[in-house]
């Protein structure tokens, strides 16, 4: 059993007894009754267990023995097996479970009001610019299951400056070696989808700009940047219904430059927090503060890191 992990199956509760913190039972969530109590000494009197924190997702059996909850479920798995479900490491229950912490533990959707529904079914994301936020977001993204789709770099993407440094950083030959082969690679043409486009191109004149955002105009887009002062994540444009790119250049005229890795790492994990929404078919956000940059854009300053929100909408 030490290659399996183990988790609480969704039918049953562990909690202490709110009255007598001692006692700890079993709830038969469908049942709606308890079905298994058992006392704890005298020393758990004031000890605060938090049995769904440990057990909800899969946990290695070697992990449990690290904390009191996991040991009572050790017990608890010897004597009532039916309670949990195994699963070896390599197992799909596995990843699923592992995505769907991923999710709970990046956004609260209990929390959230709704601002915009997007079409429902599987959602492609097509990454648009080579670069290491999108490399980053390539692999993560792949790994979690989703749909990954790679825009052909032009001629143009494929002389400049920040793909040459990408490919001699990594120690590629070529875009396509560095990628790889779990990704597909299409043209504007090919493929509707939600776009992760780097302004880079657009500001560098490395693709047709006109067309580009012609092209993801009726699509869901998140732009990302990096300037010689600051590195922004936004906007996050809802088709024809938010202020777009063309907007928010209006309004911030930094000069392109070339970002850092931990930038790029920045980058690539906020926008992989808003793509969490998008998966999840519904895009949110807190009445009282911004988690989500529409109709603006984060930006982090490049010597600090400390953060702002440029307000497209605002600006005008």
């Amino acid at each position: 059993m030490e290659n399996q992990v183990i988790r609480l199956k969704d039918d049953y509760m562990i909690l202490s007894n709110p009255r007598d913190r001692r006692e700890v039972i079993v709830l038969d969530k469908k049942e709606e009754k308890i079905i298994l109590k058992f006392n704890l000494g005298p020393q758990f009197e004031k000890v605060q267990l938090d049995f769904e924190a440990v057990l909800r997702h899969f946990v290695s059996l070697q992990s449990l023995s690290g904390s009191i909850e996991g040991k009572l479920a050790m017990k608890l798995l010897q004597t009532h097996p039916r309670l949990f479900d195994l699963a070896g490491f390599t197992s799909p229950a596995l990843k699923e479970d592992y995505i769907q912490y991923e999710f709970g533990r990046s956004i609260r959707p209990e929390s959230l009001y709704e601002t915009y529904l997007g079409p429902e079914g599987k959602k492609t994301f097509i990454l648009w610019g080579i670069s290491e936020t999108s490399l980053t977001l390539s692999r993560t993204l792949s790994s979690l299951g989703m749909s990954v789709s790679i825009m052909e770099p032009s001629l143009s993407e494929r002389e400049d400056i920040q793909l040459q440094k990408l490919l001699t950083m990594h120690g590629s030959s070529s875009v396509e070696e560095l990628y790889g082969e779990r990704v597909q690679w299409v043209t504007p043409e090919d493929q509707e989808g939600v776009w992760i486009i780097d302004n880079r191109l657009l500001e560098l004149n490395l693709i047709d700009a006109d067309r580009a955002l012609g092209q993801i105009a009726s699509s869901i887009a998140v732009h990302y940047g990096c300037y010689t002062d600051e590195f922004t994540v936004g906007p996050l444009v809802l088709k024809e219904e938010s202020y777009g790119y063309t907007e928010f250049r209006k309004i911030h005229g930094g000069t392109p430059a070339l970002p850092t890795v931990p930038q790029s790492m920045i980058q690539a994990g906020l926008i992989q927090r808003i793509l969490y929404f998008i998966h999840e078919d519904t895009l949110k956000h807190l009445a009282e503060d911004v988690q989500l940059p529409i109709n603006g854009a984060f930006a982090f300053d490049n010597d600090s890191f400390n953060s702002k929100l440029i307000d497209i909408e605002g600006g005008w």
